[in-house]
This record gives structure tokens, C-alpha cells and sequence, in this order.
């Protein structure tokens, strides 16, 4: 096999270095020239597939990628956008939650009832870490401007909780301080976008926010007054810093940071103006028009191959670190810290990684100039059985592996490791071991051999279309089974990899149907193997805390809605009832801890 089972969904090869204006212009190309509802929709298709983290605490996990995205490096100070109250990371990376502290879903998961193995469940542009009062304080409420505020749960300098007449309605809700405002308002607008109709928005709380088309999606109170904030709050430092660092994570990105005026394009007062992506403002390092940070770049940032990954167990991976200037040192570091010639070690040639790290690296030439920092992360699973697996191996042309999308290529015989794949008219062919599907006047619409899947499992592989050919790819289920999604977008010339769930029962094929041709290699189907719950984690944070003993009290008395946390991990008496009982073993739960 020539690479690990790649379960990723890589939407751009960038790293989480500092981006420059014509990089994001690159990445952003698709946008040009919509308007309004359109160019939502595209945004949506652009950012839509995140590689998100395990939730929870430990290696690989969400704390392990706030200590990247939300700690301060000469104090390692958490960052904590609800409250005045000061919080520490360890010095070394360990994913350790910090105590006082949890995740914070900011754009309330029970608004389309998340589950842990959901992508927006784990999406680190929405999540933060907050302290546990203000955590649990802010509840689901929809985020505004507080008339009325509880000064009980509320902060003078930070967040706000109170009621007030939305719609028409006098309801709870939260508002973040003033320092935060145009974050949390660019955090929502990316969720409202990114997962657009991919889950339907629900509960009484999220309908106040939230409708459910492609087009507002966030109700008008609540875009209307975003964009406000969005003026009063503009993109600082900060947020930029923790939109690369979440970029080098995910493998996407939160264009709200990197155009500041996008929303603009989508919700305000230039909907009927066409977006371009090559003469808008931003936030790249090189572009003064907006922030006036920008840097003259002298040292190329360093490039690592491969570029990260998901990758399973016991799989050792080599990797290799490049820079473009000549005659420069390369530093790097395995602990997500910043690195300078102190500060990590000297690259001297390529070396094998087999658990996940944060990679990151910096170059210096000989007048220590420095570049930008490059991220790389690599996450290593212990799969399920693996159901289906075809690496098209034996294909020995050229084509797709070696980085050529058209011409006379990929004209090599069809050898793949699983017989019964069936392709239009049977054009198929072999590329540099991957597979080629379709000609210049037959779209390659390709059935995989069948297989036997039994719940839930995930589907990997990853597809490019033939250059100018078109980068629609719709896929379709032959038996008893589900896609996740069905409707993808490739990127024409260049490799994109995909991660499905897949639900179903029985023996099934897959259809790939393309605009017409297009490159397929290492797919992949693997049986889902499910984390065991948590017992007593009401709140679904992957730790034990007063917080859930909080919650847990709330849901008995019926003041907090039971559908909003996972009431089973504290039924410990399984008698299918909520009551003092549960009560009590949790708080000796918590007493043993």
C-alpha cells in the first residue's frame, strides 16, 4: 500500500502557516462572481468537509488542539473569551482538559441535535474552551443583545446573560463582551453556512436563531445584528492567529476571517454585488488594506510531506520537511510549540512518525530571517474491520499519482485489487497507481464491486477531475444503505479526499457519477467502532465534573430540557427514570475522583 488509509477530508494543501493574499485567492477561486444566496452555497461547498478532532480531553483530541488554537505561548494562558477568571495550560501538550474548565459548543449543539462522531459536533472553529460557570450559565440561549441582565451569571467586561424581545418574543439569551463580539458573531456565520441542510435545525431555542434553508439560515434579527457587530469588532490578531492554527487542524478554514467583508456579500449591503475573491480585502499576511499586519516574507515557509493525515495503527509514516530557499535551515517541533533555532531541533533529513503529533516547522537563512510556520498533523486510529479496500496498486500508468490530470495519460490497463467493478462502456483505465474513469465523450460513472456492511461504517477515498472536464460527483447506494452526503465537489487537477459515514444493512455498491472524467484511488470502507459512553457525563465534554452534577439536578427538577444531554450515561440504576438516586451516585462519582 503506498499510503496509510487516509480517512481526511482535505479541502486545500495549505498549512496552518501564515497565508498570503494570492494563496487565499487560489483557495477561494470558486467563489468569483456570486452573489447573495449562490455564494453562500459555494462558501458552504468550499468549507463543508472539516477533518475534526476526537472530542473530548487527550492525544488527538480537542484540548490537545486548543493547545495550538487558544493558548498564549510566553505564559501558556488558556484563552478565556467568557470571563475574567484566568486558566493555565501544562507546559507540554498532553491534551489534559484544564481544570475549571470545558468545552464550549458556542453555537449550541442541541440546535440540530449533535452527537460526538458529528463533524460539527467537534468543529473547532465553534468550539472554545470556557470556564464552567459561564459555561453552564449561557445554557442553548440564541446569542443577542441582553436588555435584562442577570447579574447573577453574568460578567461586567465579558459575557452578558438575561432576557430580552426578539421577534417579538421575550426570551433568554447571552451576549459575549464587546472584545468578542464580531469572533463569536464570525464563529456563528460560519456554522450557519458550513453546515448548511446538512443537519435540520430544531428545538425551541435554535428556531429562534435559525431556519432551515440554504439562504439566510440565521434568522434576520440575528444576521442583521451580527454584521454590526462585525464593524464594531473587527478581525484582530487573535482571531487570526487561531484561524490558521484551526486551518492546519481541519484543512479548512473560516473564510469570515480571511474576508472580512464576505458577510457583507451574503447578508448585507452588497448582496447584489458579484464577490471577488482576487480583489476583496483580507486578512492575509500580505495584504495592508485591512489590518495593516502584513510582512515582507524572505524565507520560504517550509513544506511538509506528507502534508499530515489520518493514518491507522501500528502504520509508521516517513516524513520529509523542505524549504524553497536555498541554503536554509530548517527547525522543528513535536509538541505544538513554536519553533526557532532554540527552541526544537534541527531538521537534518526525513524521519518516521507512528502516534498522532502536531508537527510544526520554521526556516532561517544565514541573516536569521525567518518564515512563517508551518503546521502538519498527523492522527493515528485503531480502525474497525475494514469491510472494503482498493488501492488500485497494480495499476502501472501514468496519471494522478504523479501529479498529471490531463494529456495523454492514465491509458495503461484497468488492474484492480477487487474484481466486479463495472464502469460506463467499460472505460476504465490504469493510472499511476490509481484509476482513471471515462473518456472525452462518456462521463465515467464507475460501481464498486459489492460488500456486506452491518450498521454504521465510514467510507474514505479521494477523487480529482480531469482537468476543465467539471467537478461535480454525485454518489448513490445499490442495496439497503445511506450516504452522509451524496452530492460532492471535486477539485479539477488535483487529488481531494472525502470521509462519509455510511449506514445501512446488508450487500451494497457504491455508483461514483462525475461530470465526465475523473481519478479514484485507496477507497476505503471500515466498520465504526463506538466509543462507550462516559458514565455520568451529562453534558457530553469527555470528563466527570460539577457541572454535570449541575445539570443533572436541573433536568430532575424540570429546569433544563432532558433532550438537550445525554441522560443515559447518568441513569445508573438503569431503571429508565431520572431521580435523586442518579443524584447521589454521581456525586459520589465525583467525591472518589
Amino acid at each position: 500500500m503506498k499510503r496509510a488509509i487516509l480517512c481526511l477530508t482535505i479541502l486545500c494543501s495549505m498549512t496552518a502557516s501564515a497565508i498570503t493574499r494570492s494563496e487565499l485567492a487560489e483557495y477561494a477561486k470558486s467563489l468569483n462572481g456570486l452573489k447573495k444566496a449562490e455564494l453562500k452555497t459555494q462558501v458552504h461547498q468550499l468549507i463543508g468537509e472539516p477533518t475534526t478532532l476526537k472530542y473530548g480531553p487527550g492525544k488527538n483530541c480537542t484540548w490537545w488542539g486548543f493547545y495550538s488554537t487558544d493558548r498564549i505561548e510566553s505564559t501558556n494562558e488558556c484563552v478565556n473569551r467568557y470571563s475574567d477568571d484566568k486558566f493555565y495550560f501544562s507546559s507540554n501538550n498532553t491534551g489534559t482538559a484544564i481544570d475549571g474548565m470545558n468545552i464550549e459548543h458556542s453555537f449550541p449543539r442541541s440546535w440540530w441535535n449533535g452527537k460526538k462522531g458529528d463533524n460539527a459536533y467537534c468543529d473547532l472553529y465553534n468550539l472554545y474552551p470556557s470556564d464552567e460557570d459561564a459555561n453552564s450559565y449561557k445554557s442553548n440561549y440564541p446569542m443577542s443583545v441582553v436588555e435584562d441582565v442577570d447579574k447573577a451569571k453574568s460578567s461586567e467586561k465579558y459575557d452578558k446573560v438575561g432576557q430580552s424581545t426578539i421577534d417579538g418574543q421575550y426570551i433568554w439569551c447571552w451576549e459575549p463582551g464587546d472584545q468578542y463580539k464580531g469572533d463569536f458573531a464570525r464563529s456563528y456565520m460560519y456554522m450557519a453556512t458550513c453546515y448548511q441542510q446538512t443537519y435540520t435545525w430544531q428545538g425551541e431555542r435554535g428556531l429562534q436563531q435559525l431556519q432551515n434553508d440554504a439562504w439566510p439560515t440565521l434568522k434576520p434579527w440575528a444576521y442583521t445584528l451580527y454584521l454590526k457587530w462585525l464593524k464594531n469588532d473587527p478581525v484582530d490578531e487573535l482571531e487570526v492567529n487561531r484561524n490558521e492554527a484551526v486551518a492546519g487542524i481541519q484543512h479548512n478554514r473560516n473564510l469570515f476571517v480571511d474576508y472580512p467583508y464576505l458577510a457583507e456579500y451574503i447578508w448585507g449591503d452588497s448582496i447584489n454585488v458579484a464577490f471577488d475573491p482576487y480583489t476583496s480585502i483580507t486578512t492575509a499576511i500580505d495584504d495592508t488594506r485591512y489590518t495593516g499586519h502584513a510582512t515582507t516574507i524572505d524565507v520560504a515557509t517550509p513544506v511538509f510531506s506528507p502534508n499530515g493525515g489520518t493514518f491507522t495503527t501500528p502504520q509508521k509514516v516517513e516524513v520529509s520537511i523542505t524549504c524553497a530557499t536555498d541554503a536554509a535551515s530548517i527547525y522543528y517541533t513535536t509538541d505544538g510549540s513554536s519553533p526557532t533555532k532554540t527552541n526544537g531541533t534541527k531538521y537534518t533529513g526525513p524521519f518516521t512518525v507512528s502516534e498522532s503529533i502536531m508537527l510544526r516547522a520554521v526556516a532561517s537563512d544565514g541573516e536569521d530571517r525567518t518564515s512563517s510556520i508551518a503546521t502538519a498533523f498527523f492522527n493515528f486510529i485503531t480502525a474497525g474491520d475494514t469491510i472494503f479496500a482498493e488501492t488500485f496498486d497494480k495499476c502501472k500508468g501514468t496519471g494522478g499519482n504523479d501529479g498529471k490530470f490531463s494529456g495523454s495519460v492514465a491509458m495503461s490497463d484497468f488492474i484492480p485489487d477487487n474484481d466486479g467493478w463495472r464502469a460506463n462502456q467499460d472505460k476504465y483505465f490504469g493510472g499511476k497507481q490509481c484509476a482513471k474513469f471515462g473518456n472525452s465523450s462518456l462521463p465515467g460513472i464507475v460501481t464498486t464491486p459489492k460488500f456486506t456492511i452491518n450498521g454504521t461504517s465510514t467510507l474514505c477515498f479521494r477523487a480529482a477531475a480531469w482537468v476543465d472536464d467539471g467537478t461535480t460527483l454525485t454518489l448513490s447506494i445499490n442495496g439497503n444503505g445511506e450516504l452522509s452526503e451524496t452530492n460532492l465537489t471535486m477539485v479539477s487537477g488535483e487529488w481531494k479526499e472525502y470521509t462519509l459515514t455510511l449506514t445501512g444493512e446488508g450487500e451494497v455498491s457504491i455508483t461514483f457519477t462525475p461530470a465526465k472524467r475523473f481519478f479514484l484511488d485507496e477507497v476505503y470502507v471500515i466498520a465504526e467502532k463506538e466509543d462507550e459512553p462516559l458514565p455520568g457525563d451529562v453534558d457530553s465534554d469527555g470528563e466527570i465534573t460539577t457541572t454535570d452534577a449541575i445539570d443533572l439536578i436541573n433536568i430532575v427538577l424540570g429546569k433544563a430540557d432532558e433532550d438537550d444531554y445525554e441522560t443515559e450515561t447518568a441513569d445508573f440504576d438503569q431503571n429508565g427514570v431520572l431521580d435523586i438516586t442518579d443524584i447521589t451516585k454521581l456525586i459520589e462519582l465525583l467525591m472518589k475522583q
